[in-house]
Formats: structure tokens, C-alpha cells, sequence
């Protein structure tokens, strides 16, 4: 993957997150709220704004892109983009999903400078520069 496609993947991240301004949310489970690549509302997740529609399952809700043993997600969001990963790829886009699913300050809306920061923070640590 090239320097630009990295580039304009986190951009596309960032900007759907931005113009949605909240988690993709769902209720599952024992009424568990949890975070989810397609949510009931139509939202959707960091990662889940890679994946299209036709590549799109309810199998990968509960999944992450590290889920050991179980290439769905990545395999979902290869078909959807067609390009080749990296393991600094993978690595931010878990990193992209983990800020998505845990950052606390979504009351507050998204947090633009914080996703961009842990971003540049993934590749940096594969010597890699956005």
C-alpha cells in the first residue's frame, strides 16, 4: 500500500466518524451494549466504514480485526478495498477500531485531533509516516 492510499484510508475513516459523531452502538447479549461494525440505526464503526455492504455479515459482529483464527474481518475488508496490508496496516486499523470502541469522550463528540494523533502514533512505531 502506498504512502497515499495510507492517507486516504485514515482520512476516509476520520471523515465518516466526523460526519457521524457518535459509536456505532448495538444491543447484544444479556442486553450488553457494545460496539458494532453495523449498528441498528444504520451506523457504522471505524473499521465497519471499510467494509461494503456485500461484504458485510452479522458472523463478524464480535470479531476484530485481531481476532486470532478468524480472518473474517480482514478478508471483509480486503474484498471491499482491494488492496494488499501490511502488518503496520492491520496494526492501525486495530488501533483505529480499539480508539472507536473504547475513547470516552464521544459525549463530547468525536475527537478529530485524538483519532489523527493515534493514528500517526500506529505507523510511527512501524517507522512509517503519514
Amino acid at each position: 500500500m502506498t504512502k497515499k492510499q495510507r492517507r486516504l484510508r485514515v482520512r476516509l475513516i476520520h471523515d465518516h466518524l466526523a460526519l457521524q459523531g457518535r459509536r456505532s452502538i448495538g444491543v447484544v447479549h444479556g442486553g450488553r451494549e457494545t460496539c458494532m461494525y453495523r449498528g441498528p440505526d444504520g451506523m457504522m464503526c471505524a473499521v465497519g466504514a471499510l467494509i461494503t455492504d456485500n461484504n458485510y455479515g452479522p458472523h463478524l459482529e464480535g470479531l476484530t480485526v485481531t481476532s486470532g483464527g478468524r480472518p473474517h474481518v480482514k478478508d471483509a475488508i480486503r474484498n471491499s478495498t482491494r488492496m494488499k496490508f501490511s502488518a503496520a496496516d492491520w496494526y492501525a486499523l486495530a488501533r483505529a477500531q480499539l480508539f472507536h470502541d473504547t475513547r470516552g469522550r464521544w459525549s463530547e463528540g468525536f475527537d478529530s485531533a485524538g483519532f489523527m494523533n493515534c493514528m500517526v502514533q500506529a505507523y510511527r512505531g512501524w517507522g512509517i509516516s503519514l
